[in-house]
Protein backbone atom coordinates (compact mmCIF):
# COMPACT_ATOMS: atom_id res chain seq x y z
CA UNK A 1 0.00 0.00 0.00
CA UNK A 2 1.35 3.41 -0.94
CA UNK A 3 2.01 6.03 1.75
CA UNK A 4 -0.73 8.32 0.39
CA UNK A 5 -3.27 5.49 0.61
CA UNK A 6 -2.37 5.01 4.25
CA UNK A 7 -2.81 8.76 4.84
CA UNK A 8 -6.32 8.63 3.33
CA UNK A 9 -7.27 5.75 5.63
CA UNK A 10 -5.81 7.44 8.71
CA UNK A 11 -7.59 10.74 8.12
CA UNK A 12 -10.90 8.94 8.76
CA UNK A 13 -9.86 7.79 12.24
CA UNK A 14 -11.87 9.80 14.76
CA UNK A 15 -8.87 10.65 16.94
CA UNK A 16 -6.92 11.84 13.88
CA UNK A 17 -9.73 13.61 12.05
CA UNK A 18 -8.31 17.10 12.69
CA UNK A 19 -4.66 16.13 12.20
CA UNK A 20 -2.52 18.00 9.70
CA UNK A 21 -1.65 16.19 6.48
CA UNK A 22 2.04 16.31 7.38
CA UNK A 23 1.31 14.58 10.69
CA UNK A 24 -0.83 11.95 8.97
CA UNK A 25 2.11 11.36 6.64
CA UNK A 26 4.39 10.76 9.62
CA UNK A 27 1.85 8.36 11.12
CA UNK A 28 1.57 6.54 7.81
CA UNK A 29 5.30 5.81 7.93
CA UNK A 30 4.87 3.83 11.17
CA UNK A 31 1.64 2.10 10.11
CA UNK A 32 2.33 -1.51 9.18
CA UNK A 33 0.11 -3.70 7.05
CA UNK A 34 -0.86 -7.04 8.54
CA UNK A 35 -2.99 -9.93 7.32
CA UNK A 36 -5.13 -11.84 9.83
CA UNK A 37 -7.04 -15.07 9.35
CA UNK A 38 -10.74 -15.56 10.02
CA UNK A 39 -11.54 -15.96 13.70
CA UNK A 40 -8.34 -14.38 15.01
CA UNK A 41 -8.89 -12.30 18.13
CA UNK A 42 -6.94 -9.04 17.93
CA UNK A 43 -8.21 -7.46 21.14
CA UNK A 44 -9.46 -9.33 24.20
CA UNK A 45 -12.06 -7.68 26.43
CA UNK A 46 -10.60 -6.88 29.85
CA UNK A 47 -7.00 -6.91 28.61
CA UNK A 48 -4.89 -3.95 27.52
CA UNK A 49 -4.55 -3.38 23.78
CA UNK A 50 -1.35 -1.94 22.37
CA UNK A 51 -2.40 -0.76 18.91
CA UNK A 52 -4.80 1.16 16.70
CA UNK A 53 -6.12 -0.81 13.73
CA UNK A 54 -7.72 0.38 10.49
CA UNK A 55 -9.44 -2.11 8.19
CA UNK A 56 -8.05 -2.13 4.66
CA UNK A 57 -10.03 -5.17 3.47
CA UNK A 58 -12.39 -7.53 5.28
CA UNK A 59 -14.21 -6.94 8.54
CA UNK A 60 -13.77 -7.11 12.30
CA UNK A 61 -16.56 -7.92 14.74
CA UNK A 62 -16.48 -5.83 17.92
CA UNK A 63 -18.35 -7.28 20.92
CA UNK A 64 -19.01 -5.04 23.90
CA UNK A 65 -19.49 -6.01 27.52
CA UNK A 66 -23.27 -5.65 27.24
CA UNK A 67 -23.49 -8.05 24.30
CA UNK A 68 -23.77 -5.34 21.65
CA UNK A 69 -22.06 -6.18 18.36
CA UNK A 70 -20.58 -3.68 15.90
CA UNK A 71 -18.59 -4.23 12.73
CA UNK A 72 -15.52 -2.39 11.54
CA UNK A 73 -15.37 -2.78 7.76
CA UNK A 74 -13.18 -1.13 5.09
CA UNK A 75 -11.91 2.20 6.42
CA UNK A 76 -13.21 1.50 9.93
CA UNK A 77 -10.90 1.89 12.91
CA UNK A 78 -10.80 0.21 16.31
CA UNK A 79 -8.45 0.22 19.26
CA UNK A 80 -7.99 3.96 18.85
CA UNK A 81 -7.61 4.79 22.52
CA UNK A 82 -4.80 2.25 22.86
CA UNK A 83 -2.56 4.94 21.39
CA UNK A 84 -3.26 7.09 24.45
CA UNK A 85 -3.37 4.64 27.37
CA UNK A 86 -2.98 1.00 28.39
CA UNK A 87 -6.37 0.58 30.06
CA UNK A 88 -8.17 -2.76 29.60
CA UNK A 89 -10.33 -2.96 26.49
CA UNK A 90 -14.12 -2.87 26.82
CA UNK A 91 -14.53 -4.81 23.56
CA UNK A 92 -13.32 -7.98 21.93
CA UNK A 93 -12.23 -7.63 18.30
CA UNK A 94 -12.33 -10.73 16.08
CA UNK A 95 -11.75 -11.08 12.32
CA UNK A 96 -14.89 -12.36 10.57
CA UNK A 97 -12.91 -13.47 7.53
CA UNK A 98 -9.49 -13.01 6.02
CA UNK A 99 -8.75 -9.38 6.83
CA UNK A 100 -6.00 -6.89 5.95
CA UNK A 101 -5.28 -4.14 8.47
CA UNK A 102 -3.09 -1.15 9.15
CA UNK A 103 -1.62 -1.30 12.65
CA UNK A 104 0.02 1.48 14.63
CA UNK A 105 1.56 0.32 17.89
CA UNK A 106 1.41 2.58 20.95
CA UNK A 107 5.19 2.41 21.45
CA UNK A 108 5.83 3.57 17.87
CA UNK A 109 3.20 6.31 18.23
CA UNK A 110 4.73 7.56 21.47
CA UNK A 111 8.21 7.56 19.93
CA UNK A 112 6.86 9.61 17.03
CA UNK A 113 5.23 12.11 19.41
CA UNK A 114 8.46 12.42 21.37
CA UNK A 115 10.26 13.36 18.17
CA UNK A 116 7.48 15.69 16.94
CA UNK A 117 6.16 17.63 19.94
CA UNK A 118 4.00 19.87 17.73
CA UNK A 119 2.10 16.77 16.68
CA UNK A 120 1.35 15.93 20.32
CA UNK A 121 0.14 19.48 20.96
CA UNK A 122 -2.15 19.38 17.90
CA UNK A 123 -3.54 16.03 19.03
CA UNK A 124 -4.31 17.40 22.51
CA UNK A 125 -5.95 20.49 21.03
CA UNK A 126 -8.12 18.28 18.81
CA UNK A 127 -9.17 16.20 21.81
CA UNK A 128 -10.01 19.35 23.77
CA UNK A 129 -12.20 20.65 20.90
CA UNK A 130 -14.06 17.35 20.79
CA UNK A 131 -14.62 17.34 24.56
CA UNK A 132 -16.00 20.89 24.43
CA UNK A 133 -18.41 19.92 21.64
CA UNK A 134 -19.58 16.88 23.61
CA UNK A 135 -20.04 18.95 26.76
CA UNK A 136 -22.05 21.56 24.82
CA UNK A 137 -24.39 18.99 23.27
Amino acid sequence: MELIEKVFLLQNVDLLHDARSSHLGLLATIAEEIEVESGRVLIRRGEPNDALYVVIRGAIELRGTGGQVLEAAEGGAFGTWALIDAEPSVVEARATGSTRLLRIRRSDFQDLLADHVEMAIDLLQGLARRMRRLAAA
